[in-house]
């Protein structure tokens, strides 16, 4: 895993983590400790540093450098299995859900599951260019809202049955769904038929599924 800003948060976050549950060998076989990470857009940033160091071979560098660092941050991990996913801003909410499949399905006893994901040019210019940034302040339930503000962080959690909860869980998690509108670049079905697919789907899991804890 390179070393970068991005790699930097996630580990950090994964070092919080153990501290606070701690994995020992005799905890869990390590082929069923699986890991699911989310993140929109990895290690861009060291893309934009290829780029701009090599005139010639930037792109290919570029290239390489992002495919490496959206696809590596969960493979690099442990023995079990491991997935990377990219939703953009909902990878991490992916990652936990995908997460809790793997239990429910019997493919893991124990997955830690998370996201990630760091500020720089290109981000900051996307979201500008789609006009969602406010240049004032954030209001997300008034009417003069006018934008949101971006911020970066990492943030893990182990997930595991309900049934194999050795103390107080932080949380659990109930069901979950993802649907695609295909409706337009960057904004939902004008008539939210994707969302209410997704949160219809969400709740019949969770009247049928197990819970999924999470600590």
């Amino acid at each position: 895993m390179p070393d970068c800003r991005a790699t930097r948060l996630l580990v950090s976050a994964a070092d919080e983590l153990t501290a606070q549950v701690p994995l020992r060998p005799a905890d869990v076989d390590p082929t069923r400790l699986a890991v699911v990470v989310g993140t929109a857009l990895g290690g861009v940033e060291e893309g934009e540093r290829a780029l701009a160091g090599d005139g010639r071979g930037g792109g290919c560098a570029a290239l390489s450098t992002m495919r490496r660092d959206t696809t590596s941050p969960a493979g690099s991990a442990l023995a079990g299995m491991s997935l990377t996913v990219s939703t953009a801003c909902a990878s991490g909410a992916t990652a936990m859900g995908l997460g809790a499949d793997l239990l429910r399905q019997d493919m893991a006893d124990l997955v830690v599951a998370g996201g990630y994901d760091v500020l720089c040019r290109f981000v900051m210019r996307g979201f500008d260019a789609l006009r969602s940034l406010t240049r004032d302040e954030v209001r997300p339930f008034d009417r003069r809202r006018s934008g949101l503000l971006l911020g970066e962080a990492g943030a893990l959690v182990l997930l595991a049955r309900e049934a194999d909860a050795g103390r107080r869980p932080l949380g659990w998690l109930r069901g979950h769904a993802s649907t695609g509108d295909g409706s337009h670049i960057s904004a939902p079905d004008p008539d939210g038929r994707g969302l209410e697919r997704a949160v219809r789907l969400a709740l019949a899991e969770a009247d049928a599924a197990p819970a999924t804890w999470t600590s």
